[in-house]
Order: C-alpha cells, then sequence, then structure tokens
C-alpha cells in the first residue's frame, strides 16, 4: 500500500512543479521534480530487490530484463539527454519554442511510451499482482501527467506548443512522424558535413 501512495505523491510532485514552474516560481518548488524521480527511482529498485526471489533466470526472462532495460535506456536519454538539461529542469522561466526534433519530433510525449514499455516486460518476469497493480497505478498517473502538461503548462511554458500539438503525435509516433523526423536529422548531419 505505501508504494502506490508513494507512486501518487511522486506524480502530484511533478503536477505541482509544473504549475510552480509557470505560476510561482518558488526556489524549492522548482526542485522538486528531480527529488519526486530520485524517489520514485529508489521505490523502484527496492520494490524489484523485494520481488527479485520471483524471479526465473531462463533465457526468455533474460530477453525481456533486458527489453527493460533498453528502455529505461530510452527513458532516461529522452528525460534527460535529448533536451538540454540546464533550460529543461533548472532554469527558472522555461518559456520559448519547441525542440521539434529527435525523440521529441518522433511524438510529444514519447518518455510515457518507453515508460510504459520498461514495465511491460517485467510483468511477465516477476509475475506478482502487486506489481502489477503498481505498473498500472504508475503509468495511468503517467499519461495523467502528460495530459495535464499537453493540455495546460506547455501551452503557457512553449509559444509555439498549440503549432507543436498540430505537428507531432502525443504518444505513440507515427510513420509519418518518424519519416519527417528521420529526414530532418539527415538534412542537419548533411548540413553539417558541408
Amino acid at each position: 500500500m505505501i508504494y502506490y501512495i508513494i507512486t501518487v505523491l511522486v506524480f502530484i510532485s511533478f503536477i505541482v512543479y509544473d504549475v510552480n514552474s509557470i505560476k510561482f516560481n518558488n526556489h524549492f518548488l522548482n526542485k522538486i521534480f528531480l527529488i519526486g524521480i530520485f524517489i520514485f527511482f529508489m521505490q523502484n529498485v527496492i520494490l524489484m530487490f523485494t520481488l527479485r526471489n520471483n524471479i526465473i533466470y531462463n533465457r526468455i526472462n533474460i530477453v525481456l530484463i533486458t527489453l527493460s532495460i533498453i528502455f529505461f535506456c530510452l527513458l532516461i536519454y529522452t528525460l534527460f539527454f535529448s533536451l538540454p538539461f540546464k533550460d529543461t529542469y533548472i532554469k527558472k522561466e522555461n518559456e520559448g519554442k519547441v525542440i521539434r526534433t529527435g525523440m521529441y519530433g518522433f511524438s510529444r510525449h514519447i518518455g510515457v511510451l518507453w515508460f510504459i514499455l520498461m514495465y511491460i516486460p517485467l510483468v511477465f518476469v516477476f509475475k506478482s499482482n502487486f506489481f502489477n497493480k503498481f505498473v498500472l497505478l504508475s503509468s495511468i498517473l503517467n499519461v495523467i501527467y502528460v495530459v495535464f502538461q499537453d493540455n495546460y503548462t506547455f501551452l503557457y511554458s512553449f509559444e509555439d506548443y498549440e503549432e507543436y500539438k498540430k505537428e507531432v503525435p502525443f504518444i505513440i509516433p507515427t510513420l509519418a512522424s518518424i519519416k519527417k523526423t528521420c529526414e530532418k536529422r539527415e538534412k542537419n548531419e548533411l548540413q553539417k558535413k558541408i
């Protein structure tokens, strides 16, 4: 039960961080997002350590764990490296233009996709109702959070967000968004060579 409560509180802290970033700009609340991520990460580590005895180490589970690690790495890259870290998480005012390249050319909230895909293999590895409920709760709260960002926070944070919403899909990339992003990347790499 405590895991569920902590998860809800973490996602509430994310919303508080977002509201603070556009309304109040309180110095302490500017750090609440990173604190929330740290708490959520540690909670996951403790939960998985607790469930480690459920794991049967066979080829299928090793592949599933590897897939989960790949999606975790994609999530970390998307959140912390495909955007300028200082401007995204430390800068006091986040006004400006949306980054439409890389991961954020594929979809507006591709991190949610990596988040869910990170957990799905582990559902089959741990085979725990408690873990399944934790994954479901975390995934639903993450979707609610990005809906809030998409319809409130980011409209105030980015001057061109409405235009971005029309051009790039919400969570799941489309063939068109993948093609467009890859073409932009090729064009940028070609310009760098010239």
